[in-house]
Parts: C-alpha cells; sequence; structure tokens
C-alpha cells in the first residue's frame, strides 16, 4: 500500500485515510471471496460427477466460474460492510483503522 499512497508517520497526518482503506478492505474482499469459493466448486464438481459427461462441464471452467462468483460476492459484501461500519464516523476514525 505504501507504494501507491505516500506514508505518514502519524494516522492523523494521513491525507488519504479514506482511499487507503477502502482499497483494503476491497482487495481482501476479492481474496476471500475467491478463496471461500474454491472449496464449493470442489464440492459441486463432485456431486455433479456422477451425471452424463456430456453435460458436465470441466472442473477448470467450474473452478473459474466459481471463482469469478465468488470474488464479486467477496467483494460485494465486504464493500457493504465497510459502509455500515464506518458511516458517520469522523476522519481520524478512517486514519486509524
Amino acid at each position: 500500500m505504501s507504494r501507491f499512497f505516500p506514508q505518514a508517520a502519524y494516522e492523523e497526518d494521513q491525507k488519504y485515510g479514506r482511499t487507503i482503506l477502502t482499497t483494503h478492505v476491497l482487495t481482501r474482499g476479492l481474496q476471500a471471496g475467491s478463496l471461500v469459493s474454491l472449496p464449493v466448486a470442489s464440492t459441486v464438481y463432485f456431486l455433479r460427477r456422477r451425471g452424463s459427461p456430456l453435460l458436465r462441464p470441466s472442473f477448470e471452467a467450474l473452478l473459474l466460474r466459481s471463482t469469478g462468483r465468488g470474488a464479486v460476492i467477496g467483494t460485494g459484501l465486504l464493500g457493504i460492510a465497510l459502509v455500515g461500519r464506518m458511516w458517520g464516523r469522523e476522519d481520524i476514525e478512517w486514519q486509524d483503522r
């Protein structure tokens, strides 16, 4: 993060507190959603394995689709959580997080 935004010595002096926190939360939401979707994709694949092989998508396609959905859902949920948690907070509270 310090490559993109200048780092202040004290939290009170941080100019981009909201931007830094929002960027951090959204990138972690993308990663968390993708990570949580991996066991879901594996479970769905092995449960569908019993069906017809012509109708079943490959594991890679199912994994990519599930990871993409998880990333979007995770980013959205953590974005909503950030707004809910930080609504009405002062700048110093954004900088301190």
